[in-house]
């Protein structure tokens, strides 16, 4: 077990136990004798469904253990019994009864379940009529019922996954009832109609629950155009509505859905997205160029002065001026700045070939005279 341990590493997602657990059944798993210590080290390691799916291997081996040895010190030896039900039973002395019958119940395995409740000495009135109503139905709405009645909804999703489309339905209802839309999307990735249908439901679910922001992609998918204007304008973001419009063709309705969200862009002085919004509406430069003012995009403001009425220009001209003025000057004084940055960057790499040792100093914050290289 040690060698087996040395060969192995510490996955991202397991603790020391897990690990040294995995170790030691990578080691002895071949060895029959040691069955009992495999459940053991699952019991151990918190993994009693692993244990479980290892006992029931053992189900279609008649052969009688005859040297049965007591559980624990002090029990009663117990009868001769076959692989399988020693193992169960050793595996109910090391669990709590509770856990362990609900873990062996989501394996779906009735039998198995009724034996880990009869060695656990639950009583038949709890666990034998519930037990006989689910022998009555078919396979997929039995494992659904288990998974759904030991609060397994993502279990349930699985099962429905692999069970054909006439559970969509009763999917995006367990989906919708438990907030569990993702996994469903997970489940049925592999699967294109169904999960167009799932991610349109998913979008409605969003959308009821007030969930905008989160609702809009999937909303454009359906091509609900109304439920993604009414959540545009709820989070403010006019882009996938403007694009939903155009995509369908909606010429009409996009000069009002605009005005409205620039309207609403003004309230929060979002000034920039009404600028976007403008340009986005084919605004004429009366209208933008005070907008770009506002936004201090001076240069774009400029340029368009040109297609300005002469009685508007005069109104703008003064302040475009003035504001193109202090811009370019600010342009300016980056730009020596980056020159002289350069300069001083070519004059340390020229520096450093000519002496491996030589350390630059940043003058600008030394008290020495700026432009020394020590």
């Amino acid at each position: 077990a040690q060698r087996k341990l040395e060969s192995l590493s510490l996955t991202k997602t397991e603790g020391k136990i897990a690990f040294v657990s995995r170790g030691i059944i990578e080691a002895i798993k071949n060895d029959p004798k040691m069955t009992k210590t495999i459940i053991l080290t699952y019991f151990k390691s918190d993994h009693l469904k692993a244990a479980l799916k290892l006992i029931k291997s053992l189900q279609s081996d008649p052969s009688i253990r005859q040297e049965s040895r007591a559980p624990h010190k002090g029990a009663p030896a117990p009868e001769a019994r076959s692989s399988f039900d020693e193992n169960l039973n050793y595996l109910c002395w090391l669990a709590n009864a509770d856990n362990l019958y609900n873990v062996a119940m989501l394996t779906f395995d009735l039998d198995m379940s009724a034996k880990v409740a009869k060695f656990t000495q639950k009583d038949p009135r709890d666990f034998l009529p519930y037990h006989e109503s689910l022998r009555q139905l078919p396979e997929v709405e039995r494992k659904l019922k288990i998974a759904l009645d030991f609060k397994k909804p993502e279990k349930a999703i699985k099962i429905l996954s692999q069970s054909g489309p006439n559970y969509l339905e009763k999917t995006i209802e367990i989906a919708r009832e438990h907030n569990i839309f993702p996994e469903a999307l997970r489940r049925y990735k592999d699967q294109p109609d169904q999960l167009e249908t799932i991610r349109r439901a998913y979008g409605e679910h969003l959308f009821s629950e007030k969930k905008f922001k989160q609702a809009i992609p999937f909303l454009v998918e359906s091509g609900d155009v109304e439920k993604v204007l009414r959540a545009c304008e709820s989070v403010l973001d006019w882009e996938p509505g403007f694009r939903l419009l155009q995509a369908k063709n909606l010429k009409e309705q996009i000069p009002p859905f605009l005005e409205k969200m620039k309207g609403l862009m003004i309230k929060i002085r979002a000034y920039k997205e009404v600028v976007e919004i403008l340009k986005a509406s084919n605004a004429g430069p009366v209208e933008l160029v005070p907008a770009l003012l506002r936004v201090n995009q001076f240069g774009e403001a400029k340029n368009l002065l040109a297609f300005v009425p002469p009685a508007e220009r005069r109104v703008f001209e003064p302040e475009v001026e003035a504001s193109w003025k202090i811009e370019k000057s600010e342009i300016d004084n980056r730009t020596v700045k980056l020159r002289r940055n350069a300069e001083r960057l070519k004059a340390v790499q020229l520096r450093k070939e000519q002496d491996k040792d030589f350390a630059y100093v940043d003058l600008d914050a030394s008290p020495l005279a700026p432009g020394v290289l020590s």
